[in-house]
């Protein structure tokens, strides 16, 4: 223990990695409204999040995991917009082990992951690319990577 269990120095340096955790969510969201909407639409939301005052107010309040699910879940979609168009395999257990990393954060996330990957399969179904081997890798890359948590419980 670094800073000390229970003192005041680890709790600040707890703080402030929440809020930096926070603070670096904009970048996930500049690239998704950039993929979705365009670039000045990009730098809008980049810019809305940095300063948004909750972002900044509750990270500095409160000790959640709430900060690192909204930054994880964020890059996840952002990875599902790159998705959509066929990528190597290494890139489907990555995408894989990042949602299980997501899920052992905060468990609530598992209820979106299943539409996400069901909007990837679709639309690599619309394009006619395979889609079935990448989707069960990603799905067993996840199982595989919670079921320490599932042995555990």
């Amino acid at each position: 223990m670094v800073f000390g269990a229970d003192s005041k120095a680890s709790a600040l340096v707890l703080l402030c990695w929440q809020a930096s955790i926070s603070a670096l969510t904009c970048l996930p969201i500049f690239f998704v409204a950039r993929k979705t909407f365009g670039d000045r639409v990009a730098l809008f939301s980049g810019w809305a999040w940095a300063p948004f005052p909750l972002g900044i107010y509750w990270p500095a309040e409160r000790i959640w995991p709430t900060w690192l699910a909204t930054l994880l879940l964020t890059l996840l979609f952002l990875m599902t917009l790159h998705f959509e168009r066929p990528v190597g395999l290494g890139a489907w257990i990555g995408y894989g082990l990042l949602r299980g990393f997501t899920v052992l954060t905060e468990p609530i996330v598992l209820t979106v992951l299943p539409i996400m990957l069901g909007w990837i399969g679709f639309r690599l179904y619309q394009q006619k690319e395979r889609w079935f081997v990448p989707l069960t890798v990603t799905s067993l890359t996840l199982v595989l990577s919670v079921s320490p948590w599932f042995v555990r419980n």
